[in-house]
């Protein structure tokens, strides 16, 4: 909270894949966002699947990353 959306970027990741980069949004406020399409998950079939957030400053440093996990249904 209190950094501008311009001086990093947000990435997320399925169970430790590559990192998807997510896009610049001023709509209603700063902020990043992703479309992820989970139509085609079925590798572990409903899940769960680990969908990790990741937050890296302009020299690639990781500043924060969560990890959830989901099912698909």
């Amino acid at each position: 909270p209190g950094r501008d959306v311009s001086t990093y970027s947000m990435f997320w990741q399925v169970d430790g894949d590559r990192l998807n980069g997510m896009i610049h949004s001023n709509e209603e406020y700063p902020h990043k966002e992703a479309f992820i399409d989970m139509s085609s998950w079925r590798w572990q079939g409903s899940g769960p699947y680990s969908i990790n957030v990741v937050a890296q400053d302009s020299g690639g440093r990781t500043l924060t990353e969560r990890s959830i996990q989901v099912f698909v249904y």
